[in-house]
């Protein structure tokens, strides 16, 4: 077991997989310091939710109004997810990435860096 971790950690190959959207709990890029505040997320989310969930509804309450409320909402449950990940959340990541993104500051770190007058 501990050569095959050996042989695994030793790997000469590193890939790297770029992520978009929410996949990695933020649309900003970089690191740590630039990841979005959680109620700035919670807003866009909760923004995202409505979205699907009245645009499902406006659809599919004529078609299956009369069904039972167990797969009535399954449905529509598995239709909103599938439109928040494919269509809306990553439409959204890229609209409020400016005004959710927490760009950082580093006139602290470079003042002590200038020299002279």
């Amino acid at each position: 077991m501990v050569c095959q971790i050996q042989e695994l950690s030793e790997a000469e190959t590193v890939s790297y997989q770029e992520q978009c959207g929410l996949e990695n709990g933020s649309p900003c890029q970089g690191p740590p310091p630039n990841d979005a505040p959680r109620w700035k997320m919670a807003i866009v989310t909760w923004l995202g939710v409505n979205v699907a969930v009245i645009a499902w509804r406006l659809l599919l309450t004529p078609l299956i109004g009369e069904w039972h409320l167990v797969p009535r909402s399954l449905l529509t449950n598995a239709l909103v997810v599938a439109l928040l990940t494919w269509v809306i959340m990553p439409l959204l990541s890229r609209l409020f990435r400016p005004s959710v993104c927490v760009q950082p500051d580093f006139s602290a770190v470079a003042a002590p860096l200038k020299k002279g007058p």
